[in-house]
């Protein structure tokens, strides 16, 4: 969430078009790249099996300097950086490194120590169509089915629930693995018990719908690592803003541009006092959970950070020189999604795939383009080409839903360390808020706060990328509507 070269001569005249107190704006610093990737989070405890930590700094493997602390910030020793324990539980590691009077942190690491260990393939399923198994492990051995010692629970009732058994190929061997049997459509909390170890504490939920999960869409370069990279632009904003039409007409001019439209994704976050039609559904702590008290803002791949620096043409040049930085940096990850639904409810299969060994997160947000507001403008004309002060009352990208995890700062949820290759799906379900008559969809003076259109919107996917500073965006993708799936977009 950093600035561009552009703000030492700009800062001057922030106060006079910002709608809040000057934000702090801090230049852009190139940063060493600190990183640590460990070669599995799940052991078993019998004090053999390990957990190892590898520290890069450039590139470079480091193990002189690198310090280690446990999750409340004691010092620990750890020889070669091998974790191993004959106690069940979960133990936390951070790495710190100094260079240069600087400090680097990894992220936090959570190892858990376990004899009894659960893989399901889908927790969101079609009742009575899609088949759910578990890959279940006692001190590392696969426990297939049916077994005497193992009974999978309702976590309310405590009550088996019914299973059957599914032959499935796992490491080139057939095998007979639990079968869940959904009793009923809804969400479904249950708990594996396997002779005196049991996942009570970290319970499974699974959802069972009446309606077709979309499959993984088709990957048709699978040898392919090398995507295109998108900048993703988190605008806070608002319709009784004035100064943030300064923002919105340089991303106005640049979605114009052949040059650099296809380069950048955006979403405009009304969070400035706005009312219940543009304000976003149940993420109304995005502001403070990325910061934000002055508006307008606007955060590149979620890392970088400006505000309105006087005029939209000042603008757009620091935003574009942004989204040639970011493009040049290159892409961790690609993205694809295959989309289904019926009525209200959207289900979104997205797949991210590493092209860099890492830590990664997906997230998928939902947006309606074409919302009419009344803006509040201090912006005059000359306008971009092809704008028109009308221009400014309808507002595009719009967010609806932030389906990224809040516990992650909106980062993504979590899928753990990929290798290059990897693919990771992850299952969305989204309601679309629409209970709208035809009349009132082109009534361009009633607001949208009982409906939204849902021919007008479109989901945005993004994958962040651990770094030795936190998660940011490593590419974002978007689709033009509802019922347009999403493929990986390869150079």
């Amino acid at each position: 969430m950093k600035i561009l070269k552009f703000f030492v001569t700009a800062l001057a005249i922030l106060g006079a078009v910002a709608c809040n107190p000057t934000p702090s704006n801090t230049p852009t610093e190139k940063e060493h790249s600190f990183k640590v990737i460990v070669s599995k989070q799940v052991i078993i405890p019998n004090g053999v099996d390990a957990a190892v930590f590898t520290a890069t700094f450039d590139g470079e493997v480091v193990t002189e300097g690198v310090e280690v602390y446990d999750g409340e910030g004691k010092a620990l020793s750890l020889n070669g950086f091998a974790f191993t324990t004959e106690e069940e539980g979960d133990f936390q590691f951070l790495f710190k490194y100094s260079f240069e009077d600087k400090t680097y942190e990894s992220e936090l690491f959570t190892i858990a120590a376990k004899n009894l260990s659960v893989n399901v393939n889908a927790t969101i399923f079609q009742k009575d169509v899609d088949d759910v198994y578990f890959e279940i492990y006692y001190r590392g051995n696969l426990i297939t089915y049916p077994d005497d010692d193992l009974a999978i629970l309702d976590y309310a009732t405590h009550e088996e629930v019914e299973l059957a058994g599914m032959e499935v190929e796992l490491n080139g061997e057939t095998v007979t693995l639990p079968k869940f049997i959904a009793p009923s459509i809804g969400e479904h909390k249950i708990y594996i018990y396997y002779k005196t170890s049991n996942t009570y504490k970290k319970p499974l939920v699974l959802t069972a719908v009446d309606f077709a999960i979309p499959k993984r869409i088709e990957d048709p370069q699978p040898e392919n690592l090398t995507f295109t990279k998108r900048t993703f632009f988190t605008q806070f904003t608002g319709a009784g803003c004035q100064y943030c039409p300064f923002i919105s007409a340089a991303l106005h001019d640049m979605k114009n541009d052949a040059t650099v439209a296809d380069k950048f994704v955006n979403v405009g976050i009304h969070t400035y006092n706005d009312s219940a039609d543009l304000s976003p559904l149940d993420c109304q702590d995005i502001d403070e959970r990325f910061g934000v008290s002055n508006y307008p803002v606007i955060i590149g791949d979620m890392k970088f950070r400006t505000s309105n620096v006087g005029k939209w043409e000042y603008n757009r040049r620091n935003l574009t020189n942004y989204v040639e930085q970011s493009v040049a940096e290159g892409a961790k990850a690609g993205l694809s999604a295959s989309i289904s639904g019926e009525g209200s409810t959207i289900v979104i299969r997205a797949t991210l795939k590493a092209s860099e060994n890492g830590n990664y997160r997906l997230g998928a947000w939902l947006v309606e383009d074409d919302v009419y507001s009344p803006q509040t403008s201090a912006l005059t004309a000359p306008y971009p080409e092809g704008m028109e002060a009308n221009d400014l009352n309808y507002h595009e990208a719009v967010l609806r839903i932030a389906d990224s995890n809040p516990a992650n700062s909106y980062t993504g949820h979590s899928l753990g360390y990929m290798n290059a290759g990897d693919k990771v799906d992850y299952v969305f379900v989204m309601n679309i808020k629409e209970d709208a008559d035809e009349a009132s969809k082109t009534n361009e003076k009633m607001n949208h706060k009982k409906h939204w259109v849902k021919e007008n919107c479109r989901i945005i996917l993004f994958a962040t990328a651990d770094s030795s500073s936190g998660y940011y965006v490593t590419n974002a993708i978007s689709n033009t509507s509802l019922t347009e799936n999403i493929a990986f977009d390869y150079k």
